[in-house]
């Protein structure tokens, strides 16, 4: 049972939907996706991401390492009757993609749960088609503060983009940029959160 079982069903507190509404506009208000297109979302949870996103695309496939969490959104996609989500178990520090090429590739608040960023740049850049784009947001570099002592599945506290643009580029993907997508207030402090935007080419 991993970290994020236990806690699947009481995930969706009101400050995690804020965040994800916001990166949701945010990634939707820079890829202009739509309704020809597939995407996939890389660490999906209970899909607070993945239900906004898929109302722009064709289809959406929901992949986390925690069936707690996926049997979360997957009670959602039934309550809904939503027809363009599937999910999929995938531990992207140890499993290979399972899926056919994608348009887009989404992942939010996600990859510093991974150990090791520069397989999973390369497993993402392997999940677009030529052609495709990748979004992902998560924390810039912090002090360890975020967490707190909720840090068991934590593998980095947060990222310095010049370091994270160099491994995304050394797996192929082009046109990487930035922007603040976000600020996440906790007590006094506020802990930014990027968006990095790529191509496949």
């Amino acid at each position: 049972m991993s970290t994020f079982d236990g806690r699947a069903k009481a995930w969706d507190q009101p400050d995690k939907i804020k965040l994800s509404i916001a990166i949701s506009m945010c990634m939707t208000g820079v890829l202009n996706p739509d309704k020809k297109m597939t995407a996939v979302d890389i660490g999906a949870g209970t899909g607070l991401v993945t239900i906004e996103f898929a109302k722009h695309v064709k289809s959406v496939t929901a992949m986390d390492s925690s069936e707690g969490m996926l049997a979360v959104l997957g009670e959602k996609i039934g309550s809904n009757k939503i027809k363009n989500i599937k999910t999929a178990v995938f531990d992207a520090d140890k499993d290979e993609p399972g899926i056919e090429p994608v348009d887009i590739a989404v992942s939010s608040m996600a990859m510093h749960h991974v150990k090791d960023t520069a397989a999973f740049a390369k497993k993402v850049y392997k999940m677009l088609k030529v052609g495709g784009r990748m979004a992902i947001a998560d924390l810039e570099k912090e002090d360890g503060t975020f967490h707190g002592e909720d840090s068991a599945s934590v593998k980095h506290h947060g990222f310095e983009r010049p370091g994270l643009e160099k491994k995304f580029k050394a797996a192929g993907f082009k046109n990487i940029r930035f922007s603040t997508a976000y600020e996440i207030p906790r007590g006094k402090k506020k802990y930014p959160v990027f968006l990095m935007i790529g191509e496949k080419k």
